[in-house]
Formats: C-alpha cells, sequence, structure tokens
C-alpha cells in the first residue's frame, strides 16, 4: 500500500512532458484559429474589391453617352482586373440603364448581364432617384468567394454590390 500511495505521489510531482501535452492539446486550435483568420482576411479583401468593381464598372458606363459591345467587353475586363491577382472565374456583372417617364416612373432603357442572373430588384430601388427624362445606370457586380480553409464549415460565400451613377455627358446612357 505505501508502494502504490509512493508511486501516485511521484507521479503526481512528475511534470515532465507536461509543456508537450499541452502544446499537443492547443496547436489544433491554434491553427483553426489562424486558418479561419486567413480565410476572414481574404473574405475582407475580396468585398472591397467586389465594391471597386462594381464602382469602376459603373464610373465607366456613366462617361459615355453611348455604349457598344465592344465597350461592354471593355467594362467587363476593367472589373476583372479589379480583383487583381484573385481568380475571377466566379465573377459576374449586370449593368442596367434606367430612364424616369413623365411620372418618375423607372423603365429600363438597355441591360447588359454577364456570368451571373440579371438583378431584377435593380429597377425597383430606383423608385424617386430622377426626374422626367434624367437616367441612373445601375451595376451590379456578384463574386463567389472560396474559402481556402473555412469552405467544410461556411461553404461558398456570394458577395455582391450596387453601384448608382447618373450619367455624366448626358442624362441617360444609351445603347447602340
Amino acid at each position: 500500500m505505501n508502494l502504490i500511495k509512493n508511486n501516485a505521489q511521484s507521479f503526481r510531482e512528475n511534470t515532465k512532458g507536461a509543456a508537450i501535452v499541452e502544446a499537443a492539446l492547443l496547436f489544433p486550435i491554434l491553427m483553426l484559429l489562424f486558418m479561419g483568420l486567413w480565410d476572414l482576411g481574404n473574405g475582407v479583401i475580396a468585398q472591397q474589391k467586389t465594391i471597386t468593381a462594381a464602382q469602376v464598372i459603373g464610373d465607366l458606363v456613366a462617361r459615355e453617352k453611348k455604349v457598344d459591345t465592344l465597350m461592354l467587353d471593355n467594362f467587363e475586363t476593367a472589373g476583372r482586373l479589379a480583383y487583381g491577382d484573385m481568380p475571377t472565374d466566379t465573377y459576374g456583372m449586370d449593368i442596367l440603364s434606367v430612364e424616369f417617364d413623365e411620372v418618375e416612373m423607372p423603365f429600363q432603357l438597355w441591360r447588359e448581364t454577364r456570368n451571373m442572373v440579371a438583378d431584377t430588384g435593380a429597377i425597383d430601388l430606383t423608385a424617386g432617384l430622377g426626374g422626367e427624362g434624367e437616367g441612373v445606370v445601375v451595376v451590379t457586380v456578384n463574386y463567389v468567394f472560396k474559402p481556402y480553409f473555412s469552405v467544410v464549415f461556411t461553404g461558398d460565400i456570394l458577395m455582391s454590390e450596387r453601384a448608382f451613377l447618373r450619367g455624366r455627358r448626358s442624362q441617360t446612357v444609351e445603347r447602340e
């Protein structure tokens, strides 16, 4: 009995290897935190680039009196370039040119949608933004962010941004 008591006391007093056991328990938790912060940071950057892409495209469209297919191709490329070195296979844009009628209700002049579903709610959001004959350009950019590590917990994340602009050189932006 004394031998068992002495061994139990010896075991409690022996702290060799305690740091390794603690590190082995904490390491997976710290790695999960690090990977989550990595994805969070990349997600914030992706959202900022989505905002930038919508504003760049909107600014380019608003500078023109009329746009054609080649110009729209260039606007799409400009939006892609806003993402820098991020993959743009899930990037999509929707450009809507709106004019207001005699009772200041918006109606669609033209729309160009690429690599996404048209933003059907955009025209309703322009109500009250202009008077008769005036216009607004609405650019919606969608980007599906694919986290590297957190995809197990979150899946893909849709990021969307709308930009509302008025034509700079004319009341409305027409399509050739």
